[in-house]
Formats: C-alpha cells, structure tokens, sequence
C-alpha cells in the first residue's frame, strides 16, 4: 500500500497504520519495521551500496572490513559494546559483525529499521539536510514467523 499524504500529527500515523491493517491483505499475523527518512526521493540503498556499482568490489571491500574490525576487536580485547544473544555462537558469523559495524558508524550493506513508528517518523521529518522537502516513511511487513525480533533471550556483554 502507497499513502500520498501528510502526516500532520502521531494520531494522523496511527489512523494509517490502523487502516492499513484493515486491507484485503491479511496483515494480523505481520511484524511492522519502520524506516524514515527527510528527503522524499531517497533510496534504500545501503551506505556501502551507494559507493559501489561492481559487486564484486563491494563484496571485496565487506570481507576486508569484517576481518580488519575481528582484528581490531581482538588486538584491543574491546568487546564492551558488543551484543550477543544468549547461546549464539555468533561470533563465528559474519552477519553478527555486519550488525556490529553499522552499529558502530562503519558503512555495511545493512539499512537501520525500528519497531517504533514514532522513531521512523521522528527521521522523517528532522533531517536538516532535507528542509522544506517531504519526507518518507517506510513500513515493512514481516510474517511472525520470520520475526527475528522474538528473540528475546539476549545478554550484553561487559568486560
């Protein structure tokens, strides 16, 4: 579904959000992501996408940044703020260090989403980049059986 339309307040969202749960398309059993962003012509293309039109360089370059942060976090024995679910051996997988350098700031193929309409939102309409331009709010669907969101046994790990 499509909304063309301003979004004048967080209760004008919620009516969206509401009436797009009541279309043919059964949506019950759905996980909603939200992305935003200020600028209505943005794409979702990742940071590290937007530098590379040769996959295989991209690919090239995202092997080379896992090794060299496993590296860093190694030599420097820095893993204060690093996540690890619970009885994962995530370390070992280069999905968990993808998740970790775009936690960090580092450019990945990753794009940042959030179970919070009213944080996508608050993207959508504070960047200063994009003054005096619509913004745009994304909302993906996930089946609840795909939701990797109802992990929840999770520890931090502090040293």
């Amino acid at each position: 579904m499509e909304y063309n339309g301003e979004i004048t307040s967080l209760k004008d969202l919620h009516n969206i959000l509401q009436a797009d749960q009541t279309n043919s398309i059964n949506l019950s059993d759905c996980v909603q992501y939200f992305r935003g962003h200020g600028c209505y012509n943005y794409k979702l293309l990742s940071n590290i996408s937007r530098h590379f039109t040769d996959i295989r360089l991209l690919q090239t370059t995202e092997e080379k940044l896992i090794s060299n942060l496993k590296e860093r976090i190694e030599m420097y024995s820095n893993q204060e703020y690093f996540h690890v679910p619970k009885y994962s051996n995530c370390l070992d997988q280069d999905w968990y260090w993808l998740t970790q350098a775009q936690h960090l700031g580092i450019p990945t193929r990753l794009l940042d989403w959030t179970l919070s309409c009213e944080i996508a939102l608050y993207f959508a309409v504070s960047d200063d980049c994009c003054k005096n331009q619509d913004g745009d709010l994304w909302v993906f669907f996930v089946p609840e059986e795909l939701n990797i969101n109802n992990i929840t046994d999770n520890i931090w790990i502090f040293r």
